[in-house]
């Protein structure tokens, strides 16, 4: 009787032995995936931290996460896209599997790079620009070699914004148009038209300032501050992101109602924003970045564009520059920062 309470015991004993060993089996067997952020951002900067953030979690709810199976190589030029083809050059040579480009020069860099290695390596664009116009696909239905991803707004959403800053500074004549230069650059063609044509129908005359090193800021400042605009326009590229606080901050001195290219932008001090919903677009890029370990090619997945998008306005900043927000643009307003 001894004897065979004595073989029940070992027979349980060893079953959970099995069981917790082959419950532990596949997290102490799991492959590490690598993949490769190339970032145009600074790495410091208050965008670049809370996009990374949220990177990181939109991966962790797909099922990757660093503490367990996935390894990230991260790549800042810090606002200096010259620096992006050496950076892309590395990742390659660090055999990620993956490479996320984050900006236009950020996904032409990497391009380059896996063509220099003579390599297929899929590459997943992140709110990318005019993707078709620039090249970096041959059609958003059937992208073809080894990029896809997600696009920013059509150039066609540069007439709503137009007419939302409008609708908010009725008074609104001359308008500066803040550029970084190596965006201009990439953007030029049938983006800058649509932006003249749509701010022309509105009695809108625009005046870009470029900037295109970081120790311009001051001269560009005092050179905007110096033309009597009536309002300031924000335009998307890595060295203007970099300094989102600066530029909100310059705004609300010189009482220039603002509206920039991101949410963040508005909650940093911005006026407005109005356009794609970023928490949105991650995820999405986070999808191809998952199919993509999991054994799809990048030519099968169609690129998307945003479906969702958002207006944001700072009535902290309205308060501050002595403007007052009308109410048909408020009723508007997805976000309302008090």
């Amino acid at each position: 009787m001894i004897t065979r309470r004595r073989a029940v015991i070992q027979v349980i004993a060893c079953s959970a032995l099995l069981h917790a060993t082959q419950r532990a089996w596949p997290q102490a067997t799991a492959t590490v995936r690598r993949i490769g952020l190339l970032v145009s951002g600074a790495e410091k900067s208050a965008a670049t931290q809370q996009g990374a953030a949220k990177f990181r979690e939109a991966l962790q709810r797909a099922g990757w996460d660093e503490a367990r199976n996935l390894a990230i190589e991260w790549r800042f030029a810090e606002g200096r896209d010259e620096r992006l083809p050496a950076l892309a050059d590395e990742l390659v040579r660090a055999n990620v599997e993956v490479i996320v480009a984050s900006s236009n020069a950020a996904i032409g860099a990497a391009i380059a790079a896996t063509r220099r290695a003579a390599r297929a390596l899929p590459i997943v664009m992140y709110a990318a620009w005019e993707p078709v116009e620039a090249g970096f696909i041959a059609s958003f239905a059937r992208p073809g070699g080894n990029v896809t991803g997600t696009t920013a707004a059509p150039h066609e959403l540069n007439g709503k914004v137009y007419e939302l800053l409008k609708a908010t500074v009725p008074a609104a004549r001359r308008v500066a148009v803040l550029q970084d230069a190596s965006f201009v650059t990439a953007l030029a063609g049938s983006y800058t038209k649509t932006a003249r044509d749509a701010a022309s129908a509105l009695g809108i005359d625009l005046w870009p300032f470029a900037v295109r090193r970081p120790d311009e800021w001051p001269m560009l400042f005092e050179r905007i501050a110096a033309n009597g605009v009536d309002a300031l326009m924000v335009e998307y590229g890595p060295l203007v992101r970099n300094h989102y606080a600066e530029i909100a901050s310059f705004a609300i001195k010189r009482k220039l109602p603002a509206i920039g290219p991101e949410a963040q932008f508005a909650r940093a001090g911005g006026l407005l924003y109005y356009g794609p919903d970023a928490e949105e677009l991650l995820p999405r890029t986070v999808s191809y970045i998952d199919r993509i370990l999991r054994g799809a090619r990048p030519a099968d997945l169609p690129v998307e564009m945003p479906t969702r998008y958002l207006t944001t306005i700072n009535l902290r900043t309205a308060r501050a520059i002595g403007h007052t927000i009308p109410q048909s643009v408020l009723l508007r307003a997805d976000e309302v920062i008090e």
